[in-house]
Order: C-alpha cells, then sequence, then structure tokens
C-alpha cells in the first residue's frame, strides 16, 4: 500500500471518504462532527482492544 500523506485535517477525511486511506483518532464514543460516510473502527491485537498510555 502506498503511503499518501494529506496537507490538511479536511484533505485527510477526503482520503477516508474515497477509502484512500485511514485517519487515526484518539478518543470514545461518536464525535459530533463524524460523517456518516466514515467508518469508525477500534484497534484490536489479538482479541483485546489496544490502549494508549499517556
Amino acid at each position: 500500500m502506498q503511503r499518501i500523506w494529506a496537507k490538511n485535517l479536511e484533505e485527510a477525511r477526503l482520503l477516508v471518504i474515497d477509502g484512500q486511506n485511514f485517519l487515526p483518532v484518539a478518543g470514545k464514543g461518536r464525535p459530533s462532527h463524524c460523517d456518516t460516510s466514515i467508518r469508525r473502527v477500534s484497534l484490536c491485537r489479538g482479541k483485546d482492544h489496544t490502549t494508549r498510555n499517556t
């Protein structure tokens, strides 16, 4: 898979909507700005959800 770098957040979202890329986002729930054409998936390792140490 070829890496495609977006110049800004809007371009990144358009690449996601078009199915050309993915956009890692930290957080829980469904943000109010989330469009129905963008699908959110959980990151997992095996059967366990990944977590971020802060």
